[in-house]
């Protein structure tokens, strides 16, 4: 069986899908047509709402940060398991 890879949409794909919901679509019709969990769109609205101009601006953190971080909190869960 295959990797299983998620699933990424464009910022007008995600817009488009709440202008829909907003027009008086139903969020189950809506998510069946577009193959999407309700819980999805209904969190794609709320975050355009709160802040519609920085909403799903690009794709989050590069791989060389989250290592970053990663390496971050290994170093600090060392130097924490040394000074107990």
């Amino acid at each position: 069986m295959g990797k299983i890879t998620r699933r990424r949409h464009t910022r007008e794909f995600k817009i488009s899908i709440i202008r829909e919901l907003e027009s008086g679509k139903n969020l189950a019709q809506l998510s069946r047509e577009n193959n999407l969990h309700p819980t999805m769109i209904s969190r794609w609205k709320f975050e355009y709402r709160k802040n519609p101009e920085s909403a799903f601006k690009g794709n989050g953190n590069t791989y060389k940060e989250t290592t970053k971080k990663l390496q971050g909190f290994k170093n600090w869960k060392g130097l924490s398991a040394r000074i107990c």
